[in-house]
């Protein structure tokens, strides 16, 4: 009898076929897939730089496909209660568990991995505008020095606070209120990128803007004088933060 037509020949080359395909990844990873899950936190902060407002939000990057993703050009869509529409690029990633930040760049996930940061963005600001902001902080961050150095020993403390020059604080506060235009009312926001050269929504929310939640913004004027806001962190007790209320 030849070869082929014995039953036992045939037993075992499908059994050696099934071995090889059952060490291969299955039929559904042979072809590229592109599965990326964003998801948010349940809140958003809107720091200011003296009235220049931002948005700062949690995000978690999950690549569940069989390919690389890069992500690039993340922007932020916010259409205010009054309808216009405000688009802002991200200017930092930092970790949650810590404080460390680092500028923009192209976000690149491996096949599977999970990527967790917080995006900070800001209104895009003219050379002239970075000059004015850049020169006031330094200046209110010198003049606090310098009087500090002018106290005596028995004078000081760590926890002294000395103010800065009024007429330098008079300008922060001015250029901050110049600057601060915020709403009460429903704000609804997409989150936007470049995926793998794609420019895709990977995100939309919304949050709610009160009196309140202004009114604690507009209050970190009055810390000005300690550089606090301006050349240093605002106090932690005026940081304003809002509750996302719908995510799709």
């Amino acid at each position: 009898m030849t070869w082929y037509k014995q039953t036992s020949v045939w037993a075992i080359v499908i059994s050696v076929i099934a071995v090889v395909f059952s060490q291969l990844p299955p039929v559904s990873d042979w072809l590229p897939k592109d599965h990326l899950q964003v998801d948010i936190g349940n809140q958003i902060a809107l720091p200011t730089i003296l009235g220049a407002q931002g948005y700062f939000v949690l995000v978690d990057f999950d690549n569940q496909g069989n390919r690389a993703v890069n992500l690039s050009r993340i922007q932020l869509e916010v259409v205010w209660p009054n309808g216009s529409l405000r688009t802002l690029d991200v200017r930092y990633f930092s970790e949650p568990k810590n404080d460390n930040y680092f500028f923009a760049t192209t976000l690149k996930l491996k096949p599977q991995e999970r990527l967790v940061y917080y995006l900070t963005f800001y209104p895009k600001s003219s050379p002239n505008e970075d000059e004015t902001m850049g020169r006031l902080r330094q200046k209110i961050s010198d003049s606090i020095l310098e009087r500090r150095r002018l106290l005596r020993p028995q004078e000081y403390t760590p926890d002294t606070l000395v103010e800065a020059d009024s007429k330098l604080v008079a300008e922060a506060i001015r250029l901050f209120n110049q600057r601060l235009i915020l709403e009460t009312g429903l704000y609804k926001a997409t989150l936007s990128c470049e995926k793998n050269g794609e420019r895709v929504n990977i995100k939309t929310f919304e949050f709610t803007l009160y009196d309140y939640h202004i009114d604690t913004l507009r209050s970190q004027a009055n810390d000005f004088k300690y550089g606090w806001g301006v050349s240093g962190s605002p106090d932690q007790n005026k940081e304003l933060w809002a509750t996302i209320s719908r995510v799709d």
